[in-house]
């Protein structure tokens, strides 16, 4: 608490106003990173039309991103499945390609909140990782092609789909994630 206040310059009357406890502001800081997350990653998913490829292209972004910026990794590691919990753009896009994948056949998962789990839970267990600084070479693609795996995607297609190019995603530069990086 003594680290929170003296770096944000303000009194522990201040503080207390906007939150109850570090927790708390714990918890506002992963949904408003994991937003900027989302909102950094949504272009290069949404270029895709194919379902697994968006899945895939999310997957690799994330990844990538917090290899960019370890600060993330150790954070996210810390705010754990908060990161999830309130981030309303995470669970309208990835089941809207759950289910277009289970739609079009690629996918042969039966429920969506099983691909939600195999998905979002495997990509914070390898922040984890990240943030242990333990990730072996081509970490995002190798994580890719075994979550499209576990979603039913055959082996071969699914390594395809994960060595493809995808553009870069970025934080845009007022973000705070830029600013903490800068």
């Amino acid at each position: 608490m003594e680290h929170v206040i003296r770096h944000a310059g303000v009194s522990r009357g201040s503080f207390y106003n906007y939150f109850e406890s570090v927790e708390e502001l714990l918890k506002a800081v992963a949904v408003q990173v994991s937003d900027d997350l989302m909102d950094a990653v949504a272009p290069v998913v949404e270029a895709r039309a194919d379902a697994a490829e968006r899945v895939s292209a999310g997957i690799r972004s994330w990844i990538a991103l917090i290899e960019a910026n370890q600060f993330l990794a150790a954070f996210f590691r810390r705010a754990g499945l908060y990161v999830f919990e309130q981030n309303t753009r995470l669970r309208e896009d990835l089941p809207r390609d759950l289910v277009a994948g289970m739609a079009s056949g690629q996918f042969t998962i039966a429920e969506v909140e099983l691909g939600f789990v195999l998905v979002a839970g495997t990509v914070l267990a390898a922040i984890n990782t990240l943030a242990l600084g333990l990730p072996p070479p081509d970490y995002g693609k190798k994580l890719s092609q075994r979550i499209l795996m576990s979603l039913g995607v055959e082996s071969h297609e699914a390594e395809r789909i994960s060595e493809m190019a995808i553009p870069e995603a970025q934080f845009p530069k007022d973000s705070p994630v830029s600013r903490a990086a800068g």
